[in-house]
């Protein structure tokens, strides 16, 4: 028994080292569980941008900038709005609440 309390100098700072990191990883997890909302909603624009980038790819593919993006059939497949401000087309890719939106003006 005399031997284990004959050690006392070096037991106050393993103490203090060990607290120390149980607070750090404490605080780590506590961090990761609070902003794990705000991380599930950010990973939903990457989703968007690649749907907008496959939009605007089959928009190149049918080479639609020599056709008047006015035409019923074509504002119809490509989904394509006009902008009244601009006064120019765009597609429009947004997410379901509305959160994320990607905007490609057309040339005409």
């Amino acid at each position: 028994m005399k031997a284990i309390l004959k050690n006392k100098k070096g037991d106050v700072p393993v103490m203090v080292l060990v607290i120390g990191v149980l607070a750090i990883c404490g605080l780590a997890i506590m961090s990761f569980s609070i902003n794990i909302g705000n991380a599930r909603s950010t990973f939903s624009g990457v989703s968007i941008v690649e749907k907008a980038s496959f939009e605007i790819e089959k928009y190149n593919f049918y080479n639609l900038d020599e056709i008047d993006p006015n035409v019923d059939d074509v504002k119809t497949f490509f989904d394509i709005k006009r902008d009244k401000e601009r006064e120019k087309y765009f597609i429009d890719v947004s997410d379901f609440w509305g959160e994320v939106s990607v905007r490609y003006y057309l040339e005409k």
